[in-house]
């Protein structure tokens, strides 16, 4: 038993198809079937019950196919890590973000470029907590910036900085003639929310369900500068994180702080617990901490 065969096992029973797994591995069906077949002759059992129209797992092959996936998923991730401790060729760092971050991890990327060299920065946004766990136990991600609250026995989740949600419109709007905006007063009018899977669109809807209140959602948009472009063109009002606010340079917009518990949150830096990383990436992290004035945690 070898691991390019657990490879062809795993793709048949993804694929539910000997057929189709073959396609997607470039090999011939009876190339791919008689590597099934002397796997399962090797192990002494069956792994797959095959019929005319389908394939599905045995009830022995049902054990052997979370085994399996373990051992596959754990030699992809010694494959990374070998490259990483190499230290050689090209430097990468691969980073996941909310929106709202991306004007501070910029300053941070300028500064650490002054102390290393790195030829490829990879940025990607994750929102859910899913999202952000399997980004980094499939180590597509050295390191994740979320605002989610995770707690997984393999990652390190560290607190970086807390903020305010804010109230952001127009600034000639009617509401910032109003002292103390309420969440009252924000319902008439027409909002624009960002879209699903957004903890920031969980809190505003938990705060006005809380008082009792409903939102005349009219948008549902999925990055905050096209939320910001709209509220510019006096198209509805909408509720940001602070930083996010804060970096806005467009006198159109005024933003103002309410006063709800559920317009806060923290924003946190998520690792993988025991991936071994190359020391450009822990001196990355060290740039995160020093920028937000935080000792580095020891392990």
């Amino acid at each position: 038993m070898d691991i390019r065969q657990l490879t062809y096992f795993i793709s048949v029973v993804e694929n539910k198809s000997f057929s189709k797994a073959a396609k997607k591995l470039h090999l011939s069906q009876p190339s791919l079937s008689n590597a099934i077949t002397k796997l399962e002759h090797n192990i002494g059992f069956p792994l797959l019950e095959r019929s005319t129209r389908s394939v599905r797992l045995s009830d022995s092959g049902e054990l052997f196919y979370q085994r399996a996936t373990e051992i596959l998923k754990k030699f992809q991730q010694f494959e990374i890590e070998s490259a990483e401790i190499q230290q050689v060729g090209n430097k990468q760092l691969s980073i996941g973000i909310i929106e709202s971050t991306k004007h501070w991890i910029s300053q941070v990327i300028r500064d650490y470029n002054k102390h290393q060299s790195i030829t490829h920065y990879q940025l990607d946004e994750i929102l859910s907590k899913d999202n952000v766990i399997n980004a980094l136990l499939n180590y597509k991600n050295h390191l994740v910036l979320t605002n989610q609250e995770i707690t997984h026995q393999e990652l390190n989740v560290q607190k970086l900085y807390s903020e305010k949600l804010c109230l952001i419109a127009n600034v000639n709007h009617a509401l910032f003639k109003i002292p103390n905006i309420s969440l009252s007063d924000i319902q008439p009018y027409p909002f624009i929310i960002c879209s699903d899977g957004f903890e920031t669109r969980n809190n505003i809807f938990k705060a006005f369900e809380a008082e009792n209140l409903s939102l005349d959602v009219q948008f549902s948009v999925e990055r905050f500068e096209t939320i910001c472009e709209l509220i510019s063109n006096d198209l509805g009002i909408s509720i940001l994180p602070e930083r996010y606010c804060e970096s806005i340079n467009d006198s159109r917009l005024h933003f103002e702080y309410l006063d709800s518990s559920y317009f806060n949150r923290t924003v946190y830096l998520v690792t993988c617990k025991n991936r071994f990383v190359a020391p450009h990436v822990n001196l990355f992290i060290k740039h995160i901490f020093d920028f937000h004035n935080l000792e580095v945690p020891i392990e």
